[in-house]
């Protein structure tokens, strides 16, 4: 009987481990601006905004791109606010709350399937509840270092139509590293 159950908590243990959602390997992302830094990690439940994010980051398609928009109490949209060429499907799973980090896209009458733009997106800059935007945005990735930047980006004066008096930029980079790295790194924990 030892015997039987020690074979079986082997087979629940390696089927556990194959059906984990932690990946091999990750990318901790840094969006660099003039206020500072921030660390974000994209989401496994997304794979298509993510591979998609991914190969434009790569690409150097997000090197010195403009802050747009910066909107207190909802996010800061980062991008270029004209891009419509690099469309994902729709993958609406996770919630928004601080430091998520989301697609555009346009609007429902020229996209019924909600298909995001990911040459631009936003980051939440709230910690008010916006349940609202989780049916019509993807969110994709969380700010998991950083928030403080987050929050002077927000501060920065706007004109009436949200856009930044003075002029903001970003860049990304990436860093491939191994999960427990980035959760000893930044604190994050994967699901």
């Amino acid at each position: 009987m030892k015997k039987i159950a020690f074979i079986l908590s082997m087979v629940i243990g390696v089927l556990f481990i194959l059906t984990s959602s932690v990946p091999k390997k990750d990318y901790l992302l840094t969006i660099s601006t003039s206020e500072g830094d921030m660390k974000v990690v994209l989401y496994e439940n997304t794979p298509a905004h993510k591979e998609k994010f991914l190969t434009l980051v790569q690409s150097g398609y997000f090197d010195n791109k403009p802050i747009y928009r910066i909107i207190d109490e909802l996010g800061i949209h980062f991008g270029d606010g004209k891009d419509m060429k690099n469309l994902v499907k729709d993958e609406r799973v996770n919630p928004h709350k601080k430091g998520a980090l989301a697609s555009l896209r346009i609007k429902d009458t020229e996209n019924p399937t909600k298909q995001s733009s990911l040459g631009q997106f936003y980051i939440v800059n709230t910690d008010k509840e916006l349940s609202f935007l989780n049916n019509a945005y993807t969110v994709f990735g969380e700010v998991v270092s950083g928030i403080d930047v987050l929050d002077k980006l927000s501060s920065k004066a706007v004109n009436g139509e949200y856009q930044p008096v003075s002029s903001l930029t970003f860049s990304i980079s990436m860093e491939e590293m191994k999960p427990k790295k980035i959760t000893k790194t930044t604190g994050y924990t994967y699901p």
